[in-house]
């Protein structure tokens, strides 16, 4: 899988988020061939829709992957 973020910082003892954070993960999924799994979690909706809508452009113009919910 993949992890994907930004604004977020992490120590022994602390975690720091950034106002625009954003961290996800990106995998295949174990029990369901070809299916990707993909978790995402935001400081701000609208950020969060626009991730889903750019993982969604990537995965079906550079796959040819089909979106299924």
């Amino acid at each position: 899988g993949y992890v994907i973020y930004k604004g977020v910082y992490m120590d022994s003892s602390s975690v720091k988020l950034d106002d625009e954070w954003y961290s996800g993960y990106i995998r295949i999924a174990t029990n369901e061939k070809g299916v990707l799994r993909s978790y995402i979690s935001t400081a701000d909706k609208k950020r969060g829709e626009e991730i889903v809508a750019s993982l969604r452009r990537i995965l079906e113009e550079d796959f040819k992957g089909k979106i299924i919910d």
